[in-house]
Formats: structure tokens, sequence, C-alpha cells
């Protein structure tokens, strides 16, 4: 039987080796049911145990001993990290020992096989080398031209090759919207989509038309579709999505189902997806989208899924030269367990705080000493009954104590300094806000001062205007005489 953290890698367990495999948490929950229990004949299988969680793990391991059966724990420690605490998988491999795979069989060419190996041993700046030398690490002058650039190689291929497989990488969710926005718009104007809806997902509003990419997002048995599972949308019809499913990695290939959009609403274009949701895929052709936030783990599953090729593109503001690129993208963000630590050091890590532990371990060697040497001296000093009972069983107690105690000391030291420098930061925070608090009011208070005296300006010239127009109303009238120049009196006279 066979079991993986995610569906999709499941549902790839199952049809790359014929063995009946579910979720994790599928069997988790059939045993709290008290189904499907494991017996002494079964071979337990887990793929991609490398992401699943030490407490996870746990569990298998016990319920295998438990019944006898076989654990088979097949992984990559190097590739994508559990999501929760812990490192199980390579805690085992590194104390059991293991079976390793030096073939690496998916890229077609010598030089991208030896560079897959090379991305599996920590060899990452080898690796992204053997690709920049050959023009397939890509910097651009910005973000908008760089994701312009793969939008632009990904479509050419697309044209190309229509029979082949091809898939976009970024390792953040903003960069897949986006890149998956920019695909469809080219297509739409292409008119490559036509006919498009709009329909209601978990997502928010998409418009999806014949054509289009497709990915699902949650596991749903009745359609026969997993979280990550990528189709290609044949109708699109007012209430449904006719869609036909990708198989092993080839599109065009798998059954066709109808997705009633109604009863599952998570789906979302397809074009461009996340690196977690790639690993076990394979594909013709990779093209990824490089981010800072991307680390040796994420670089080795985006640079390993293509077999013909893969690009990678960057922006040159975030990284100005390759090799702080390939600086970044070496980093190590590797899950840790307890065992990676010295035992000499293990009561270190639970002093979180110097008082409340140093009464912790006297209280605990106060208790030892009672158990130890009940007749002792009842005013003896708990070191003294450190160093006593060390001595007994041919242990530095004393000196375990005294490292014990530098470390609190060191940790409260630390603390102090981180402390002071980060109130130092707030007070300078605080003093720049108050100078641009008063800065902005002297601005204010300007911009009052002479939109009020524009103000009164106009308004005394509104008043000038008022009283000019006023002595003009109120001026004696001219007499109107007809005939400048004569005499009334003697028009009068005349007749007139």
């Amino acid at each position: 039987v066979g079991a993986a953290l995610s569906g999709k890698a499941a549902e790839g367990l199952q049809a790359s080796s014929g063995i009946e495999s579910r979720t994790l948490a599928s069997w988790e929950y059939g045993w709290k049911q008290d189904r499907n229990p494991l017996s002494s004949r079964d071979v337990l299988v887990i793929d991609e145990v490398g992401m699943v969680s030490s407490r996870q793990l746990a569990k298998f391991v016990a319920q295998a001993d438990q019944a006898g059966a076989k654990l088979v724990l097949v992984g990559d420690p190097e590739q994508l990290q559990p999501i929760n605490a812990g490192a199980a998988f390579r805690a085992i491999a590194e104390r059991t020992g293991m079976v390793s795979l030096e073939e690496v069989r998916r890229q077609k060419q010598g030089w991208m096989r030896e560079a897959s190996v090379a991305f599996g041993q920590h060899r990452t700046r080898e690796a992204l080398d053997a690709y920049e030398e050959r023009g397939r690490v890509r910097g651009h002058e910005s973000s908008v031209q760089a994701q312009v650039a793969l939008v632009r190689d990904y479509l050419d291929d697309r044209r190309a090759r229509p029979e082949g497989s091809r898939i976009v990488l970024a390792h953040r969710r903003a960069d897949v919207r986006q890149l998956n926005d920019v695909i469809r718009d080219v297509l739409l104007a292409r008119g490559t989509l036509a006919n498009e809806r709009t329909y209601a997902t978990e997502s928010g509003e998409r418009s999806f038309a014949a054509g289009d990419r497709v990915v699902f997002l949650r596991n749903d048995p009745a359609l026969g579709v997993k979280n990550g599972t990528l189709g290609t949308v044949e109708q699109a019809a007012p209430s449904a999505l006719d869609v036909t499913l990708d198989a092993d990695g080839q599109k065009d290939s798998g059954k066709r189902i109808t997705v009633d959009l109604a009863a599952y609403k998570d789906l979302d274009h397809g074009y461009a997806t996340t690196i977690h949701k790639s690993q076990g895929a394979t594909v013709d052709r990779a093209f990824v989208l490089a981010s800072s936030s991307m680390d040796r783990h994420l670089t080795y599953v985006a640079m390993t899924r293509h077999r013909d090729t893969v690009a990678m593109y960057y922006d040159q503001s975030q990284f100005a030269e390759y090799r702080h690129l390939a600086e970044r993208l070496s980093r190590s963000n590797a899950k840790e367990t307890t065992l990676d630590y010295p035992a000499a050091m293990a009561p270190t890590t639970a002093m979180t705080t110097a008082p409340a532990a140093r009464r912790s371990l006297d209280r605990t060697l106060a208790a030892q000493k009672a158990i130890a040497d009940p007749v002792g001296n009842p005013d003896e000093h708990p070191r003294e009954v450190v160093d006593r009972f060390g001595a007994r069983r041919g242990i530095d107690l004393g000196g375990m104590l005294e490292v014990a105690t530098r470390a609190i000391q060191d940790l409260a030291r630390q603390a102090k300094e981180r402390f002071e420098a980060f109130r130092a930061r707030g007070e300078e925070q605080r003093r720049a806000l108050a100078e641009e608090k008063a800065k902005e009011k002297a601005r204010t208070l300007d911009d009052i001062k002479t939109r009020a005296g524009n103000t009164f300006a106009q308004f005394e010239a509104k008043q000038a205007r008022a009283a000019q127009a006023k002595a003009l109303t109120k001026a004696p009238e001219v007499s109107r005489d007809p005939t400048p120049g004569r005499d009334p009196d003697l028009d009068r006279g005349r007749g007139r």
C-alpha cells in the first residue's frame, strides 16, 4: 500500500508503481475510525516523504512498528521542506542509511542531468552556472520586463510545439496570478480564446473559455481530481466546464470531465502555478520566474521539472548581478530536529529566562540530592550535589552546569542588547515621526494662511467692485437736450 502528503503525489505514486495509494490524512482518519489497520504482511510506501513533518511521520513509524509492517520511505530531503516542524526523513536517513538513486533520467541532455545531480548535492551555484553559461538564466531591467520576456517565450513555444507540455513556475502566489492574467490577455488579443464566460470561484471571479489551462485546488474523488491537477477547458457552458485532464505530464492525454461550478469552485487558471504544486510533475519545458523568496530547495524543484529545457528569468533591479541571484538561490532553509544538537547543550534549549531556569534547575538538583544521598548535609549547596553526583558516575555535571549558566548569561545579554537596540530604533522612529508631523502641520498652516490671504484679497476686490457699482448707480442723471447749444427759453418763446 502507498501514501503521500498530497493527493497529487499519492495519485502519481499509484500511476507509476501500481500501488494503491492514499493521502497520509486519509490513512490517519481511517485509523481513528478503526479501519484499514496495518498488518505484519503489509509494506507501506510513503512517497515525497521529505515534505512530511516529524510529528506526522512519527505516527506512521509507530503504526508500522506496532503492526510489524515494513515501512519504505521514498523522497529527497533536499527538495521542498516540511511546512510544520522537523525534518524526520533526513534524520532517519542520516542515522539508518539509505539507498540512493544516482542516475537521472528525466532530462534528455547529459549536462542537464549532471546539473540535476548538483542541485541535489547542495551544489546549487554549480548547477545554475551550467544553465547561465548556455543562456538559460536571463536577467532583465525590471520585474515587468522579466515577466514579459517569460510570457513571450512561453507563448512562442506554445505556438511552435502545440503538442508538447509546458509550465510556468513562480514561488509567490501574486506572481502566479499576474503571469496567468498576462498570458490570458495575450491569448484573448490574438483570438486564441473566445466566447469566455465569468464564474464565481473560491479565488474570486474568473473567466474561462475553450482552450484555457485550468488548475484544480481541492481533492474531489467524485471528479477524479487532486489539489494541483491540471487540465484544458474544452467547452465553457453557462454553469459548467468541460475539462480534459492532464495525465503523466502530457497535455490532452487524460480523461474528460464536466465540472459543475455550483458544486466545485476550487479552480483557477493553470498556465502558471506555484513551485510547491509542481513537485513530482514532469513537463517538456519549464519557465521559471525567480524571486528573492526562493532558496536552494525551491530552486532544485523548479529547475528539474523539465525533459527538454528550462529557462529562468530574474529582475536585475532586485539582483544587480547574476552572482547575487546565485547566492540568494543557494541559501539553505533546511528544517532541523532536536537530534541535530549535542546532548550536552540540551538543558540550554529549555532555559529561556535565566531566573526561572535557575530556580527550576535548583529544584531538580535538590530532588536528585534527596534521592542520591538522603542522609547528606541539608545545608549543602546544589552545586556541591552536582559535583558529587557527577563524580560518582564519571560525568562532568559541574562543567555542563557552567556551560548552561554561560549560555543563559549570553542569551540574557543578547536579549538585552536586542531590546536596547529595538528601543533606540523606536525612539529614533518616534522622533522622526514627530518631526515629520511638525513639518506637515507647518505646511498645513502655511497652506491655510495662503488660502486665507487669497480669499481675503478676493473678498476685498469683490467689495471694491460692489462699491464702484453702487457709486455708478447713484450718480445724478444728466438732462438730455435734443439740440445741443440751443437756449431752452428761446425755444419756448418760439412756440416749440
